[in-house]
């Protein structure tokens, strides 16, 4: 098997559950485009953006990580925290600019 065709923060994005999950899932499918689209800066917002959803209240992220759905739940929120929580901690300081609590907007794709 060859080396890897996607960037350090890419590969590492797709080692947490949640975020690859959403950048496979949903942002690249809304945004037509692929991991590797997107900046460190906007992977490490969406990172940020859904860690936040397991501590604000009203969102399935916050009932999963308290446990109302169960141990086995419980058990997966917390450690898509923890992969999130060590993602950010990595990443977010290698930043040339402050990250959107908001989430990753869709990327500029360079033309061909």
């Amino acid at each position: 098997m060859g080396k890897s065709k996607h960037r350090a923060c890419v590969l590492e994005a797709l080692k947490c559950e949640r975020l690859k999950d959403q950048l496979l899932n949903v942002i690249c499918v809304d945004d037509k485009c692929e991991p590797d689209d997107y900046s460190d800066r906007d992977l490490v917002s969406e990172a940020m953006y859904l860690h936040s959803l397991y501590f604000l209240f009203g969102t399935v992220s916050r009932q999963e990580y308290l446990g109302d759905d169960g141990p086995e739940m419980k058990k997966q929120a917390r450690r898509e925290v923890r992969q999130l929580k060590n993602f950010i901690d990595k990443w977010k300081p290698t930043l040339d600019s402050p990250p959107s609590e908001l989430g990753c907007g869709k990327p500029e794709l360079k033309q061909a």
